[in-house]
């Protein structure tokens, strides 16, 4: 990197322009070369710190962009990330949905063989009920006759026994 990278077209003319100022303060100054030498090497100094001071400007602000590529593939990760989250989460409610609308159809099955189970039940208990109700009847009957049987056998046998 030379000094033409880090100044621009004013610096560079500063920059003669100082020196011209040096050479002609050195011209009139030839007496005391030690104040000219001096005031020479504080310009120089000036203008190694100013190159100094540039460069590191440069390297902050290359710092700077690197920092800003990284954020900006960070932000687009991120944002790929709120995507697929979003996807997923959009899924999942279609899933339960779906989930819903089946247990909601097999709970109507379930609902009308329960209710056709009910009532077939209910049948088959009136049904024994209704049978349960002859048997007794007839139970009923049967044992009237035996007991008429039986006082008729009773009167026959105190008939003979007298």
């Amino acid at each position: 990197m030379s000094i033409g990278d880090f100044m621009s077209f004013y610096e560079r003319a500063a920059f003669v322009l100082s020196l011209i100022v040096l050479v002609i303060i050195l011209a009139k100054l030839v007496d005391m070369w030690a104040v000219s030498v001096s005031i020479l090497l504080v310009m120089l100094a000036m203008i190694l710190y100013k190159l100094h001071f540039e460069e590191k400007i440069n390297e902050i602000e290359e710092r700077e962009k690197e920092k800003k590529g990284i954020l900006n593939k960070i932000a687009q990760t991120v944002e790929r990330m709120i995507g697929m989250i979003g996807t997923i989460r959009d899924d999942i409610r279609n899933e339960n949905f779906d989930i819903d609308k089946k247990l909601s159809s097999q709970k109507e099955e379930i609902e009308k063989k329960m209710k056709k189970n009910y009532y077939e039940l209910a049948d088959k208990i009136i049904d024994l009920e209704n049978k349960t109700n002859k048997m007794k009847k007839t139970l009923g009957a049967y044992i009237s006759y035996l007991e008429e049987l039986l006082k008729r056998e009773e009167e026959v046998y105190e008939e003979f026994s007298e």
